[in-house]
């Protein structure tokens, strides 16, 4: 399997020509629609609940499943629209590539979602999303770990971590 993998650093004839095929295909409308994330667009209303992830009616005060207490009208934040987002602006930035948005877009738009808010407040399952954002943000500022991160730089992400 060690054979099959692919370094995509541009060294080997394989990997020049997948980096060239990504690089015709990132403006194109149906990779960002798979990607998920579009600036400015990462904040809607809820259909589903955001703690057990069964579907609501709009006008509900409390899911039906789990009896969670909706917010009215159901603002949610697409945590992971903003993580699929995030991760990818990363991944085509080392590649050389661009998409319609960078890093620094996704974490301009991550910093509206602030205050980051506890399990209580918008359930479980966004709750679960939000964590695997902020870590997914540090992942990138230190470039997988390779780079120690100034605590300022996240003072309030590894606050409410702690």
């Amino acid at each position: 399997q060690a054979e099959d993998e692919i370094a995509l650093n541009g060294t080997t004839d394989r990997s020049r020509e997948i980096i060239e095929i990504l690089r015709q295909t990132t403006c194109t409308k149906e990779l960002v629609t798979f990607i998920g994330f579009h600036p400015d667009k990462t904040v809607g209303v809820e259909t589903v609940c955001p703690n057990c992830n069964a579907r609501i009616h709009q006008l509900s005060r409390f899911c039906v499943s789990c009896d969670f207490r909706l917010t009215v009208p159901h603002r949610c934040i697409h945590y992971r629209k903003l993580t699929d987002g995030l991760v990818w602006a990363s991944l085509f930035s080392r590649l050389g590539l661009t998409l319609p948005y960078s890093v620094d877009d996704v974490l301009s738009e991550a910093r509206r979602c602030r205050p980051w808010r506890n399990q209580h407040e918008i359930g479980l399952e966004n709750f679960r999303l939000q964590l695997y954002l902020l870590t997914h943000i540090i992942y990138i500022l230190t470039r997988w770990g390779r780079y120690r991160l100034d605590a300022s730089v996240l003072a309030e992400e590894l606050f409410f971590l702690r």
